[in-house]
């Protein structure tokens, strides 16, 4: 069994056709058919069940065809690090995140490509689910999302717990509390996450779920924006645990209300690893370790 033999029947197997399999190694469809008896006779097994003008896979073709599917990326991928040039990648990586995410991942997305300065990254400001979609169409290669499940042909890498925080002025009565419930926040104006995006979806659920209405409610597009709006004393808001850092010397008080609600996830989204490149996973790995640090914080 050689690699002529694997990879003839695998483009057979693929295509169903002798022809399309000698015009794409560019030989004649006799000589692949050789190379198919070959392998059938080495291996001792029948691969393809053969029809007029067409071969069949038997049920032991497609197995084996599955098992030299992986073959072959592997070897695409061996191709690809074969080709990177010493001092970093040189292929291309479209990433997508939401706006509100830029503080925390830019930095690192930054020296990632200072250590690979032939990797040309372009970056995209998407929500989750335009993230997915251009997944699904190919045109994007990794997305960073906060939906609690993905469609199929879609994995998910957590990155971190995203908690949700209240936040509120220093000088607002809430400070005087200890312990802080959603039944508090009724006579409060709420500054949210504007309707549609998934961590609004969250806080609906949660007063829903307390069998609270919430209706004094200005929305704003991200957490730097609610928090500079709370600062202002227009009202009380949740923010992500990410953003905490940007409270500093605001004079303004947060509380943990985690519990209240559902849980919340950042996740790193991808197609099935098989179809990633050597930069994409490199990617990946990096900027799981680098934000392992707020798992501290959120």
């Amino acid at each position: 069994m050689n690699l002529s033999q694997l990879r003839a029947f695998y483009l057979v197997g693929k295509h169903g056709s002798l022809v399309k399999a000698a015009n794409y190694l560019k030989l004649t469809s006799p000589a692949i058919s050789i190379q198919l008896k070959k392998l059938e006779a080495e291996l001792m097994v029948k691969i393809f069940e053969r029809y007029p003008n067409k071969l069949g896979l038997t049920e032991k073709g497609r197995v084996l065809l599955r098992e030299v599917n992986h073959v072959f990326e592997a070897l695409t991928r061996i191709e690809q690090a074969a080709a990177e040039k010493p001092n970093g990648y040189s292929e291309k990586i479209a990433i997508a995140f939401g706006r509100q995410r830029a503080r925390i991942f830019a930095p690192h997305i930054a020296a990632f490509s200072r250590k690979n300065p032939h990797l040309k990254i372009s970056i995209h400001s998407k929500t989750s689910a335009e993230a997915i979609s251009m997944l699904l169409a190919g045109d994007l290669d990794v997305g960073i999302s906060s939906l609690s499940k993905v469609p199929r042909g879609i994995q998910k890498r957590k990155l971190l717990d995203n908690k949700l925080y209240l936040i509120f002025p220093s000088t607002h009565p809430l400070a005087k509390k200890r312990t802080i419930t959603l039944s508090d926040l009724q006579a409060n104006p709420l500054i949210l996450h504007p309707s549609g995006v998934t961590t609004r979806r969250v806080i609906d659920s949660g007063f829903a779920a307390h069998g609270i209405d919430i209706e004094n409610v200005m929305e704003v597009g991200h957490c730097e924006s609610i928090i500079e709006f709370v600062r202002l004393k227009l009202g009380v808001g949740f923010v992500h645990g990410i953003c905490l850092p940007t409270l500093q010397q605001k004079n303004i008080r947060w509380y943990d209300m985690t519990n209240e609600f559902e849980r919340l996830e950042l996740s790193l989204i991808y197609k099935k690893s098989s179809m990633l490149k050597p930069s994409h996973r490199a990617f990946i790995d990096s900027l799981v370790h680098s934000t392992a640090k707020y798992t501290k914080v959120s």
